[in-house]
Formats: structure tokens, sequence, C-alpha cells
């Protein structure tokens, strides 16, 4: 059997993949993972040890360029060195075909490394718009270098198939977090916020995650204030991770680790785990902010939410999901109309990341290909 390489590039995509590539292990398919620089970041929770709890170490490949990415210079620098390291460690490991999810400039550097090698892409989450982030591009640029596509949503597979890309190598597979979720291990509340808040008590609250802008620039201080002081001036606590490891995102840390020392509304992790996090999502009273997970996950457990600013602009979403400006008072406006029956009567009727043995139909496709 041929090689198959998965490159995780942080806390974002392994969440989703874990569980995928247990199954991979269980059924002894010949592969390895690729973890890239944000996963051996202190200042992310060093990630790379979440994935070397659950696989052995022969499996897991450093692709850590060791640069942090504070600047659009730092960002070129980064995809350069990633192109270089990814290319030398898959022809080291002789992969032959690759698996690759979302839109990460990681994820952009490892495709066409690849291309670069002749070696064949499987693509996850194709097919997607985000008009308000430079992801947009690496992912549109890595569905060009892929030959098969799983895409989490109908609309997703319309649009590959209408740039014309063949029908027969595009697929519906909806969202790997989805099946992730409802087959997640449930946390009891008295083990979750004594893990979490320190409390042994249970109380409302919301969770929050805001990425920098990365294309559309707009006051990401401003409107980070206003998600915290619109949400816990409600007296509702707010549970908030860290952004992914993009530019700009050090003065959203900095922010956050100010905010959280003067409001005792305001928890901050740098990162929850995968099985942390769907309990956070599953007892949160709604999800708010820029990220893709507050979109996409949220409706298979029940919970509104509420995306703010442009990141997403073009995302496909369910009825679950308001989206409004950073402004403090569309904000409690949003929070208002999100606990509303009206909207509550209709969030969750249907849910268009969700496909019904998404795993065990990409683990079909996967084996077939290599």
């Amino acid at each position: 059997m041929k090689k198959l390489g998965v490159v995780s590039v942080g806390r974002s995509d392994f969440s989703i993949l874990e569980d995928f590539l247990l199954k991979l292990q269980k059924n002894k398919i010949n592969f390895k993972i690729f973890a890239s620089t944000a996963h051996f970041s202190m200042e992310y929770g060093r990630t790379v040890d979440e994935i070397l709890k659950l696989f052995p170490k022969k499996r897991v490949v450093d692709v850590d360029t060791k640069i942090r990415v504070l600047s659009n210079l730092d960002l070129s620098c980064s995809i350069a060195e990633h192109i270089s390291l990814f290319s030398k460690k898959f022809k080291s490991e002789k992969i032959s075909s690759l698996l690759l999810l979302g839109d990460r400039f990681e994820t952009f550097a490892a495709a066409i490394a690849a291309t670069s090698l002749g070696i064949e892409i499987v693509h996850l989450h194709g097919g997607v718009v985000t008009l308000g982030s430079m992801d947009n591009a690496f992912r549109g640029a890595i569905s060009e270098m892929s030959k098969y596509h799983f895409v989490d949503n109908k609309k997703a597979h319309e649009r590959l198939t209408r740039k014309g890309f063949k029908k027969s190598e595009v697929f519906f597979l909806g969202s790997l977090a989805v099946e992730n979720f409802l087959t997640s291990e449930a946390i009891s509340d008295k083990v979750f916020y004594k893990k979490i808040f320190g409390k042994n008590n249970s109380f409302p609250f919301a969770l929050g995650t805001f990425h920098p802008s990365t294309k559309i620039i707009e006051n990401d201080e401003q409107v980070l204030k206003n998600i915290i002081k619109g949400v816990t001036s409600k007296k509702i606590h707010l549970l908030f991770t860290f952004p992914n490891a993009d530019i700009n995102n050090a003065h959203i840390i900095k922010i956050l680790r100010k905010e959280a020392s003067k409001n005792k509304f305001l928890t901050i992790k740098k990162n929850l785990g995968t099985n942390l996090y769907y309990s956070a999502i599953k007892k949160s009273l709604f999800m708010i902010g820029n990220s893709s997970s507050g979109i996409i996950e949220s409706c298979a457990c029940k919970v509104p939410a509420i995306n703010i600013g442009s990141r997403q602009n073009g995302r496909d979403m369910n009825f679950n999901t308001l989206s409004c400006k950073g402004t403090q008072q569309s904000i409690k406006a949003g929070i208002k109309k999100i606990q509303s029956n009206s909207f509550l009567n209709k969030a969750f009727k249907n849910d268009i990341y969700f496909k019904k043995g998404s795993s065990d139909f990409l683990l079909k496709k996967i084996i077939e290909i290599i």
C-alpha cells in the first residue's frame, strides 16, 4: 500500500482530523502526520503534545519553521520555509498521496510542495467562500492543485463543479467536525466547570473566538472590546480561546489578557483540546466571534452563533448563525435576537454541514485512492 501524508497546521484542523486519523490507524493505513509550526508554539499551548498523546512519535513528522508570523514579510518567509521543509519531509518519507484540510497559509505551502513533487492531493473543505480573509485565496489555490475534493456542504460542491472540476472527483462529505461532536465523549458539568473556570457550580456562559483581520482591515481592537463588553455587561460569563497564528494576532492576545485581568466575567484559554472544546460549545448559551467553528459546529450542538465582521463574508451558514457588525449596539441587538423564540423556532431545522457516516465514506475513498 502506498503511503499517505496528512498535514496538520494547528489546533483548528487537528480537532477536526483527530477521530479520522485514529480510524486510519485502526485500519492499519500506512500514513504519517506532518505537524507544522503552530503546533510547537508554547504561546498557543504546544498542541503537538495532543497529537503525541494519541499517536506514536514515529508517526509524527516535525515541520517547524520556528518563524513567528508578526508581519506580512514574516508570512511570506514562513510560506517559503514551509514549502522547503514540506518538500524535504514528503520526499524523505516517500509520500504518494497527501490529505489537506482547509485554507491556512501553511496548508497552501504544503500543496505547493506536493504539486512540485508530483504527489496527488486530497483536499477537504474546498469550494468555500470567505471574502474577508486571505484564506479565501489560499483555499482556491489549494483546490486548483488538488486531484480529489471532499466538500463540507452542497453549495461548495456546486461551486467547484461549475469551475470545471470533474464531478467524479468532487464529493459531498459534510463536516468531520460535526460527526466528531455527535460522537464525542460527554464531560460532566462538575468536571468541566472545575477544569475551565475553577468553580464547583455551573453558570451560563458564551464561547468566543476572534481572529485578526487579514484582508479587509478592520479595527480589531475595538471590535474585540465591543464583543467582551457586549456579552459581559449582561452578566453573562465569556470563555474566550486564543486566535489562530495569523498576522496581527499579538494585539488580540494582549487585549484578551488585559481585559481578563479586570473583568471577572471573562475567562481566557490558549487551547481547550478537542473534548473540552466540544463540551464548551454544547454547554454554552451561544458562540460569538468570527471563527468558522461558530458557523460549522454550532448547529449540531443546538447552540446559536453570532458571526462578527467581514472575515467570513460569503460563507454558507445555517439558520442558527446571525451575522452582525462589530459595534456594541449591533452585538447587544444580536444577543437579544438569538434568544428570541422567532429565531430559535427555525434555527436548527436543517444542518447543511451534516452527512451521516462522513468519516466512513472518506475512509473508503482514501483506501481506493492509495
